[in-house]
């Protein structure tokens, strides 16, 4: 553990070409480069202790909540009571730490394609995972996600892609695209769900956002598009839930079905909070429903 607090130390996270958001580190407590690619367990005093992959914020104890319980239960909530899911990436294990606060839920699998991931963040941020990965009903999967999606024969209830950014360039980029989403849709069981998180809805990267929502538009018919602020990401985030179903939506009583179906107390989602992560900004939903391309593996998606 290398303390830099005194150092003045600060790890600059590029949102686009010609900007970057910067974010005092105070101790490293693990660097490495994996296979896949650069790994970073960083404590920062406003933010707690982070996963930084490849230069970038993923995960961080102090508002992890946020992010790891929207993604999961409005795409639970949509399904109404899931017993299978998939985890595409979530090797930090805050995915599934929330999937399995559904008492519906019998068998998880999580697909990562990093190993090191996993192992790393289970032994330094145990908090995040909260036992996830010691739980019986997981199992873990060390493979491409996009490939293990593909070729899968097997068919789940809710799946939750926990990925990086659609980078052109990085190995997410063919995770957004619309021959992977009507994979996802093919592995899913009637009434089935998904739900994705898809960049930041500021004015400069609402763009991306926009392209992501057509494509999962382009193969579910029923796409639900939200976001949540998270300190430890660059503004607003966007989230996407999409169903098989065209006829899918939330239950009448949202705090009553989470109160029965869900362990715990939640930090972030009730039904005062989903309403509000639903009223996106005008000119967000103006970007989303304006015509414009879509993500395929011949032209996918690109983060100026």
């Amino acid at each position: 553990m290398k303390n830099l607090k005194d150092l003045n130390i600060w790890l600059a996270e590029y949102t686009s070409t010609r900007s970057a958001i910067l974010r005092p580190v105070d101790r490293i407590l693990h660097a490495e480069v994996t296979a896949h690619q650069d790994l970073l367990i960083a404590e920062s005093e406003d933010i707690g202790t982070a996963l930084v992959l490849d230069g970038k914020w993923q995960t961080a104890t102090a508002d992890e909540f946020i992010y790891h319980e929207s993604i999961v239960h409005l795409a639970a909530l949509l399904q109404g009571a899931p017993k299978t899911a998939l985890i595409i990436g979530g090797g930090d294990g805050g995915v599934a730490r929330e999937v399995l606060r559904w008492h519906t839920i019998s068998a998880v699998t999580i697909v990562d394609i990093d190993r090191r991931v996993v192992e790393v963040s289970r032994q330094l941020i145990p908090r995040i995972s909260a036992g996830a990965f010691e739980d019986p009903r997981v199992s873990l999967i060390y493979t491409d996600g996009f490939d293990f999606v593909m070729t899968s024969a097997r068919q789940w209830d809710l799946i939750i892609l926990d990925l990086s950014e659609p980078i052109s360039t990085g190995p997410a980029a063919k995770l957004f695209t619309r021959e992977f989403y009507a994979a996802v849709a093919a592995i899913l069981n009637d009434g089935g769900t998904c739900a994705l998180q898809a960049g930041g809805i500021a004015p400069a990267l609402v763009a991306e956002y926009a392209v992501i929502t057509r494509t999962l538009r382009a193969v579910f018919p029923c796409v639900i598009p939200y976001a949540a602020a998270i300190a430890s990401y660059p503004g607003s985030w966007g989230f996407l839930a999409t169903a098989i179903n065209s006829s899918a939506s939330f239950p009448h009583d949202i705090d009553s079905e989470l109160n029965t179906h869900v362990s715990g107390s939640l930090q972030m989602v009730d039904a005062i909070a989903i309403a509000g992560m639903l009223r996106l900004p005008l000119y967000v939903r103006r970007a989303i429903d304006a015509p414009g391309p879509i993500s395929t593996l011949a032209s996918s998606v690109a983060v100026t």
